[in-house]
């Protein structure tokens, strides 16, 4: 193959890769899109963009909307961050993980490649529940066990419909999983290249 690389792709030339530079990881909360979206981004020489950061720096934290404003807020906040992320031409994005439940989330998410991290329940309990984690604050009444398998049971459709990628993220390290990452979005699973 000749000729230069796609100015809308990351990398060498065409015959090494073409990973798409706009990459929006989705998934459950503790998957690890903060982390392996920032190594991600780093690897790949783009942006990084979190909504929720993005919204605790703005005076809206996840934490403090939730438990003043409610869901329908705090929905309402993230989906309009997302919506303003997903117009940067280059990036990667993670996003919260209820953001897609918006219908105008999921839209403005289509010309970007998205991965969905995922792991096992168990080991996402662990996660959140490490003392290192950041605070992720209920959204139900439910145990956090309940409250993730419902959300689990909730968002499932959403997310595989989405995903252009799926990666699991339990049992390797944060440069395992972005190298997975890279190698499905070189094999064909990229969106907007």
């Amino acid at each position: 193959m000749t000729g230069s690389p796609s100015p809308d792709a990351v990398g060498g030339s065409p015959a090494e890769h073409s990973t798409p530079v706009r990459i929006a990881l989705i998934g459950l909360r503790a998957t690890g899109k903060s982390t392996i979206g920032a190594r991600l981004a780093e690897r790949l020489r783009l942006p990084f963009h979190d909504s929720d950061q993005l919204l605790a720096a703005r005076g809206a934290s996840p934490s403090r909307v939730l438990r003043e404003e409610g869901l329908a807020s705090f929905r309402a906040r993230e989906s309009a961050v997302v919506r303003e992320l997903a117009t940067q031409p280059r990036g990667v994005l993670a996003l919260g993980g209820g953001a897609i439940e918006s219908p105008e989330v999921r839209a403005a998410l289509a010309p970007w490649a998205r991965v969905l991290l995922d792991a096992p329940d168990e080991e996402l309990l662990r996660r959140m529940a490490s003392a290192d984690a950041p605070e992720r604050p209920p959204l139900t009444d439910l145990s956090p066990a309940e409250e993730l398998g419902r959300l689990r049971a909730e968002r499932a459709s959403l997310y595989t419909s989405l995903a252009t990628v799926m990666i699991r993220t339990e049992d390797c390290s944060v440069d395992a999983v972005v190298d997975r990452i890279i190698a499905g979005l070189d094999s064909g699973g990229g969106g907007a290249r």
